[in-house]
């Protein structure tokens, strides 16, 4: 059994600005979030021989996972994403990239 916690700053996120700058947005390192969770792995040999081998694996985990920081909204860069963009949101886990 495994438990980690894992604490991000300066994540990668990107804000709108004032197109009058001649671009649409800009990405900052304005962003801090955290990860724990718990893992627990299991392994069973059934059957080894020079030309054959059976080994199972099974894994569960549970991860959490919250925003804990977000620079840059408001006035500085666009209040319409303050409509968005909500501090200790929970993070949906992505699968497949």
């Amino acid at each position: 059994m495994e438990y980690f916690y894992d604490n991000k700053s300066d994540l990668i996120t990107t804000r709108d600005i004032p197109t009058e700058s001649g671009y649409s947005s800009i990405q900052l390192n304005a962003a801090s979030m955290y990860n724990q969770g718990v893992e627990l792995t299991t392994r069973i040999k059934w059957a080894k021989s020079n030309a054959f081998k059976w080994t199972t694996s099974f894994n569960i985990s549970t991860v959490d996972s919250k925003v804990t920081d977000l620079k840059g909204l408001g006035s500085d860069y666009s209040t319409a994403e303050l409509a968005l963009a909500q501090k200790s949101a929970t993070v949906q886990p992505r699968y497949g990239e």
